[in-house]
């Protein structure tokens, strides 16, 4: 459990890294809207996942580290 814990910490730790979340310009996203469920959660929104440097490079970085 505690192997699962820090792998999925270091693949959110990397994703994070490697793009800039942003919001899309054409679908801003509603903070209030939320489903009226017995376990609330956020509705479905759109975003933009901008890798801050180049994607070759980028995805070398990445299979480095996950392998």
């Amino acid at each position: 459990m505690h192997l699962a814990n820090q792998s999925m910490y270091i693949a959110l730790a990397l994703l994070l890294w490697s793009f800039r979340i942003a919001q899309r310009p054409d679908a801003p996203i509603d903070v209030h809207a939320f489903s009226d469920v017995v376990i609330p959660h956020a509705a479905p929104f759109e975003i933009d996942a901008i890798p801050r440097m180049e994607v070759v490079k980028l995805r070398e970085m990445m299979e480095r580290y996950i392998d």
